[in-house]
């Protein structure tokens, strides 16, 4: 078992808990049109190993694709930068 159970049912607790005030505020959140921001650098944070970096490579040639000349950077690990660029 990756997590206790008594661990699950307070997230399970806390997310019923907070689920309206999200839905509530998230209502009156500013939308943005993704095809009119001109994307420059695209920052990748937070990935621990090779097979998070195998997972995105996809997603990030897409984001790149679409939004031409932008920078991928990352911002941990030069070697998977380096391997993956």
């Amino acid at each position: 078992m990756i997590y206790k159970s008594s661990y699950v049912f307070l997230a399970k607790i806390f997310s019923m808990l907070i689920a309206p005030y999200f839905k509530f505020f998230n209502f009156f959140r500013k939308k943005y049109d993704l095809q009119s921001i001109d994307v420059k650098t695209i920052l990748v944070t937070e990935y621990h190993r090779i097979g998070d970096v195998i997972i995105i490579a996809p997603i990030l040639k897409s984001i790149k694709s679409t939004s031409i000349g932008a920078k991928v950077k990352f911002s941990k690990k030069i070697f998977f930068f380096i391997f993956f660029t």
